[in-house]
Parts: structure tokens; C-alpha cells; sequence
């Protein structure tokens, strides 16, 4: 799995390039419209991902279902999708909680570093999220 988010000086802001294979950019858009790049967001949904807790989230571009704990599967849907329906058309990404704390955990991070461009890449049990390049202020 493969995600490139790049920084668009003009607008001030991250927004997503290319995703791998294709579901995988409701993750993207978890990060960027939904957790964003402030610590405190970042940190509050690293606790939920780390949780024994089951949780259930509606937020601005995707809602998740977390079941069975840190290793339990995340299933991200777009936010304004019935559950049901999603599912059952395929509009949905699922992922292990602590892949996602993973790359939570590397999105802060990379942040710091204030990159033109983060790359994100999954393979298997292999989380690498990447800064790029520096960018312009």
C-alpha cells in the first residue's frame, strides 16, 4: 500500500496525490481531514487506536469501526456512507489498529519536519511514512 500527500504552497495545506490500491485513500483522507496536523489531534486518535476499546468514529471525510482491540481490524468508510450499504458495495478500507497507530505514530513525526512531500508505504507488518524534500514557507 502506497500514499504520497503533498504540500500545496498556494492554499497553505496537505492534500492527497495517489493512492495504492485505490481504498487505501480513506486512510489518507483520515489523516488529512480527519486528524490533521495538530499533536493534540494526533495524539487523541493514536489513544483510540492503542485502545482495548472498541470505538466507533464519525468525523469530517470518514467515519471507522475499531473492533477486537489493538489488533483488531479498522474498517474506514467515508463519512456520509451508511455502514451497510458501504460494505456491501465495497467502499471501504480495512487495516489493523497498530498499522494505523503506526503510521500515526510517523505521521507526527514527519510533520515536524515540515516536508513538501510524506510518503506512506505498508508492506505487511512494514510502516515507513517518509518527509520529503522541505517545504517553501
Amino acid at each position: 500500500m502506497h500514499i504520497k500527500i503533498e504540500f500545496d504552497c498556494k492554499n497553505g495545506f496537505y492534500r492527497h496525490v495517489f493512492s495504492t490500491p485505490e481504498g487505501v485513500a480513506l486512510l489518507a483522507l483520515f489523516l488529512l481531514d480527519d486528524v490533521g496536523t495538530r499533536s493534540h489531534n494526533i495524539q487523541r486518535s493514536l489513544r483510540e487506536m492503542t485502545s482495548d476499546e472498541d470505538e466507533a468514529q464519525a468525523h469530517n471525510a470518514t467515519q471507522y469501526v475499531k473492533e477486537e482491540g489493538v489488533q483488531g481490524i479498522v474498517t474506514f468508510m467515508y463519512e456520509c456512507d451508511d455502514e451497510d450499504e458501504a460494505m456491501a458495495k465495497g467502499y471501504y478500507f480495512q487495516i489493523r489498529a497498530d498499522l494505523v497507530a503506526q503510521v500515526l505514530r510517523g505521521w507526527e513525526r514527519v510533520l515536524k519536519e515540515g516536508p513538501q512531500s510524506i510518503e506512506i508505504t505498508i508492506d505487511g507488518d512494514d510502516v515507513k511514512v517518509v518527509g520529503v524534500g522541505k517545504r517553501a514557507e
